[in-house]
């Protein structure tokens, strides 16, 4: 069934002509192409004497993080995981070892190097994912999204929402919470808004949904932190 998948989703590359070269799925694809996907993924591995605490087969991971295996594997081949060994290469691909709390976390957290996940996208700014996803439902003075959100789907179709690291560090650029306008200005938060209020210097939208005040750092003009 594995196989089946690794080979529908092009990780074993290559149909031949000749099915009677190989038995079950595998006689779909050429002997010399599923041995090159066995080598590249054992390259990957970092031989062990024995598996670190946690590691498991990759199958076995698939069904603990709840990814599917073909994402797995791309992952791997991709170089995206930082701990995957191998301590038996007689056991093949059964031989290699992940650790499905890491395959959770990177699977969950981008598919390419500018999506990241809501908790990412809250930690890069300090709020919560509930101010993340305020941002996408704000607009900012020209009428756009301050946080455009995309839904990408695994290969077992399950949808996670992702944002742009890009967008994300742009927001975090352009705009400043009103707690680090008064650290700067040696003043409480509260005599800080009084301040701007009476400077005519309006935060982008309530408290609520933000967890915080912001303010367009160009409205601040010399009260901006650094």
């Amino acid at each position: 069934m594995q196989a089946e998948l690794l080979i529908r989703s092009g990780v074993i590359p290559r149909i031949i002509d000749d099915p009677d070269r190989a038995r079950g799925a595998l006689k779909l694809v050429a002997r010399e192409d599923a041995d090159a996907f066995l080598a590249r993924l054992l390259a990957a591995a970092r031989p062990v004497e024995r598996p670190a605490p946690g590691m498991t087969d990759i199958v076995s991971a698939a069904g603990i993080s709840r990814w599917p295996v073909v994402d797995i594997v791309r992952g791997i081949l991709a170089g995206r995981f930082t701990r995957v060994e191998c301590a038996d290469t007689g056991l093949r691909f059964k031989g290699v070892l992940v650790d499905p709390v890491e395959i959770r976390e990177v699977l969950g957290r981008q598919v390419s190097d500018d999506h990241i996940s809501a908790h990412e996208a809250a930690k890069m700014l300090g709020m919560s994912t509930t101010g993340i996803r305020t941002l996408v439902k704000l607009r900012d003075h020209a009428g756009a999204p301050f946080l455009h959100e995309e839904a990408i789907e695994n290969a077992k179709g399950v949808r996670t929402s992702v944002y742009s690291r890009t967008e994300v560090r742009a927001f975090r650029d352009g705009h400043v919470p009103l707690r680090d306008i008064a650290r700067r200005q040696g003043l409480r938060p509260r005599w800080m808004k009084v301040r701007l209020d009476a400077l005519g210097v309006t935060p982008i939208a309530p408290y609520k949904g933000l967890g915080a005040l912001y303010y367009r750092r160009g409205d601040l003009g010399e009260l901006a932190p650094e």
